[in-house]
Parts: structure tokens; sequence; C-alpha cells
């Protein structure tokens, strides 16, 4: 039986300046912040348990090491 999707579950927004945007989602909105950010970007929890994703537009267009690889770049 395929599961029935109602909504999102993440969204990602490509940004122009992390650090600001981050700051706004956390001090203007109050979204919790789900770990800690880094160079290429962070996440917040929104309400039913939805992901909002900021990643860094330059970053996105480097590939990135990660432990089970490199990933591309999009």
């Amino acid at each position: 039986m395929t599961p029935k999707l109602d909504r999102p579950l993440e969204t990602f927004l490509a940004v122009d300046d992390l650090a600001a945007c981050s700051d706004f989602y956390r001090n203007v909105l109050h979204l919790e912040p789900l770990g800690e950010p880094n160079d290429r970007g962070c996440l917040f929890l929104l309400p039913g348990d939805q992901i909002l994703g900021l990643v860094d537009r330059d970053a996105a267009r480097r590939p990135n090491e990660a432990s089970v690889g490199v990933v591309p770049a999009v």
C-alpha cells in the first residue's frame, strides 16, 4: 500500500545570506533550529513535524564531502 502524502515534509530555500536568514527564522519567527548550522545551511522544525531547510546558494553550487562520499553540486 502506498502511503498518502497530504503535506510537504521538507521545504528547502536557497538563500544569499545564510546568517541573516537563519537569524530571521530563529529570532523573528521563533522557529526551533534542528542541530547546529554549518557553512552550507541549517534546518528548522515547523509545526506538524515539517522541516524548513535554508541552503547557502553559493555552497549549493559546490560538491559536498560527506561521510558516505561526495554529494555532487546542483
